[in-house]
């Protein structure tokens, strides 16, 4: 009896090794989402996801991604955020090449850079040279390297798994499938997947808490929502509007 409970539990919580498709990905340039950012009841703010331009480095063709999330004026008095990510992912591998980080919050100020040089073998940043693997991901590219996997195959309790290059360290990324659920927002009624990233250090969310994320459950994997749990509350990001999207939303109710 112990040993069917075990193979079920190892079956349950197996390790997804995910393949990408680039030539048929659910984003591409010119894709941009607004987020309106509550913490708890309040409006704190708003954040902007987009695409704007494909960029080459050393030959490469990469997506120039940027993520920036910023407090309103009211919220400005309690706790300012001036947060800004640049990504630059290639646009074959889904895997990151470059990545710039500014986070300005409240009393807290931290800048990073990172090239990434995956063929060689490493990653430079200011510090020095740094030893890192293919298909190394900054947590941005990793986003959208999730938003790549297929994910039919998958049941709940499957988990990816990524490595992410931060702050001269290579991180294990997990993100765990979670199931699936309908979520409402400004911008519509979604079928969503509904996952969870294990964050071991550093990245997009520097609060320490769970962190559960819905992509729509069609081909274009939209993020409609992301939420934060702390010990004092939670952050929710609420898609608002989009736009520039590689195809249909046929997850949208």
């Amino acid at each position: 009896m112990f040993l069917k409970i075990l193979k079920i539990f190892c079956l349950w919580s197996l390790t997804f090794i995910p393949k990408i498709n680039s030539q048929n990905l659910p984003f591409s340039v010119g894709e941009n989402l607004k987020y309106e950012v509550k913490f708890g009841f309040i409006n704190a703010g708003n954040a902007e996801l987009s695409i704007p331009n494909y960029f080459f480095i050393d030959g490469n063709e990469t997506f120039q991604v940027t993520f920036t999330v910023r407090s309103n004026s009211a919220f400005d008095l309690f706790y300012k955020v001036r947060d800004s990510y640049q990504s630059f992912i290639d646009s074959k591998g889904i895997f990151s090449r470059k990545f710039d980080q500014n986070i300005s919050e409240g009393k807290f100020k931290r800048s990073y850079s990172a090239d990434l040089y995956p063929e060689e073998g490493y990653a430079r940043s200011i510090n020095g040279n740094f030893q890192i693997e293919k298909n190394t991901q900054d947590i941005l590219s990793a986003f959208y390297f999730i938003r790549s996997v297929n994910f039919e195959n998958l049941k709940p309790g499957n988990k990816i798994k990524l490595k992410n290059f931060y702050k001269d360290k290579m991180h294990n990324l997990e993100v765990i499938y979670v199931g699936n659920e309908q979520i409402q927002v400004d911008a519509g009624t979604f079928n969503c997947l509904k996952l969870e990233p294990v964050i071991m250090a550093g990245g997009l969310f520097r609060a320490e808490g769970k962190v559960i994320l819905y992509l729509t459950n069609d081909e274009r994997r939209l993020p409609i929502r992301v939420e934060t749990k702390i010990i004092i509350g939670s952050i929710v990001a609420d898609l608002v509007s989009f736009k520039g999207l590689n195809g249909e939303l046929k997850a949208k109710k």
